[in-house]
């Protein structure tokens, strides 16, 4: 079984140590890790939350609601807030050989 683990490394240092016979030993040090495995950036949704997630789906205007939603307090902008909307949540997943998932 291979498992595979993702990690976002931030501030990296990289430190190499000449040692005996010119061997060479690589130090790595690193300010930040994130773990972005799938299951550990997963959201839990609710009963409530997926129940408010598939009235909103029912509605006519749920397009015009998800604009008018995004930045509430800039006024107008209606037609750039939609093509906002489309850029966040347009696209066509795809999923490599390797675990890598990409969205758009």
């Amino acid at each position: 079984m291979r498992f595979l683990t993702h990690l976002l490394v931030q501030d990296v240092f990289t430190l190499i140590v000449l040692t005996e016979f010119f061997l060479c030993r690589t130090i790595l040090i690193a300010n930040n890790i994130a773990l972005l495995n799938k299951e550990a950036n997963a959201p839990i949704y609710t009963k409530q939350d997926l129940d408010n997630i598939k009235n909103i789906a029912r509605r006519d205007d749920a397009f015009d609601l998800l604009a008018r939603s995004l930045a509430p307090s800039i006024y107008g902008h209606a037609w750039i807030k939609k093509a906002v909307v489309l850029l966040m949540l347009g696209g066509v997943e795809k999923n490599l050989k390797n675990g890598t998932h990409l969205r758009g």
